[in-house]
């Protein structure tokens, strides 16, 4: 019982993980423009990196492109 529970669970999840080249493609008539493509957290620093990034926040990607 309990594992079909976590399955049904899982299968209402609206999440889709994708790749860094899978985002990259969303982009493909665009010309990347500074800081491209990059974590969130590196887009708007709050200055120097005193602790590593947590797992959570490594999930999350933001884009800057322009057309040519």
């Amino acid at each position: 019982m309990r594992r079909r529970r976590g399955s049904a669970r899982r299968r209402r999840s609206s999440t889709y993980f994708r790749t860094r080249g899978e985002i990259e493609a969303m982009f493909h008539d665009l010309v990347f423009v500074s800081p491209g493509l990059t974590l969130l957290p590196d887009w708007w620093p709050d200055g120097p990196r005193v602790r590593p990034l947590e797992d959570v926040q490594q999930l999350i990607l933001g884009g800057l492109a322009r057309k040519p």
